[in-house]
């Protein structure tokens, strides 16, 4: 017997099989599901077994190979997967760029911007800061 697998007891019970075969990381090709699907991926996912997900839509898949930007969509895919395994997708080399002959007589302001998903619920929606620079030191 299959089971059905936008059921959330299938969800959490396939997640908890990949959990014991120490999988880090599981990518959902979704398919026509509603954002409670979504969300049950999430939760029980990245909340209660610590399981790395991303969700992707097989839409939005196909609807990039037919217009040849799959490699475009798929490399912000991985770069999605690095950040959330807590690796770098991008260097600013802040040394080049303040000690270069060009910008020595120039003033800058730098910021830093950060959003965090706590859960996937209104109760505790997401948090977003902003921070920036004030003086010239």
């Amino acid at each position: 017997m299959n089971s059905d697998p936008a059921n959330p007891d299938t969800i959490h019970n396939r997640l908890q099989e990949l959990k014991e075969q120490n999988c880090e990381v599981v990518v959902f090709i979704l398919n026509g599901v509603g954002e409670d699907i979504y969300k049950l991926i999430k939760y029980f996912g990245n909340q209660k077994l610590g399981i790395v997900t991303q969700c992707t839509d097989f839409v939005a898949i196909a609807k990039n190979i037919r217009s040849k930007k799959l490699d475009m969509y798929l490399q912000n895919l991985v770069q999605k997967f690095n950040a959330k395994l807590g690796g770098i997708n991008g260097m600013v080399s802040l040394a080049r760029a303040l000690t270069s002959s060009s910008t020595k007589d120039d003033v800058f302001m730098f910021f830093g911007a950060d959003v965090t998903h706590i859960t996937c619920s209104r109760e505790k929606p997401s948090i977003a800061a902003i921070v920036g620079s004030v003086d010239s030191t």
